[in-house]
């Protein structure tokens, strides 16, 4: 009797042995995990928009602010413009030292209101740029580019704003 219950009890032990061996070498230390950095997000000042800025000055009531972000992963600038006191008809990323007129980028165009048929730029417009060129990237980074608002009454644009970093 003594004898079997020995091999009982042995067996019992040699099987919780196995299964703790068996568990145990299951579990994973997480070695083999991939770390992904962060990407690289430069904030980008906020800025105000003024017809004082604009080349020629205008005189205005109408203020706006642009904030934004750039990821240099995606080259992407993500964006938030607001404004009062314009009805735009345009907006754009120029290119464009202070005090100097340049060139169109990039459109910002307005999003799909069905409620906006007489202004389809609502305030605020939240929004994203297509990636940058190396180029763009380097003029963005400079601070070589603005921001332009366009109004039916200033068409080269009514508000404007240098970005800065």
């Amino acid at each position: 009797m003594k004898m079997k219950t020995y091999r009982i009890n042995f067996g019992i032990l040699l099987g919780a042995l196995l299964s703790m061996t068996f568990m145990f070498s299951a579990c994973d230390d997480d070695d083999d995990t991939t770390v992904i950095p962060d990407a690289e997000i430069v904030t980008l000042n906020e800025v105000a928009l003024t017809g004082a800025n604009e080349v020629p000055p205008v005189n205005t009531q109408a203020t706006g602010t642009f904030r934004g972000t750039y990821n240099m992963d995606t080259k992407v600038i993500n964006y938030t413009i607001t404004f009062q006191g314009i009805t735009p008809t345009a907006m754009h990323f120029h290119r464009g030292a202070v005090g100097v007129a340049g060139p169109i980028t990039i459109p910002i165009n307005p999003g799909t209101d069905p409620y906006s048929s007489n202004n389809p730029y609502l305030s605020p417009l939240v929004g994203a740029t297509p990636p940058l060129t190396a180029t763009q990237e380097a003029e963005l980074l400079a601070g070589e580019w603005y921001i332009n608002i366009h109004s039916s009454q200033y068409p080269d644009g009514e508000l404007r704003g240098q970005i800065t970093r």
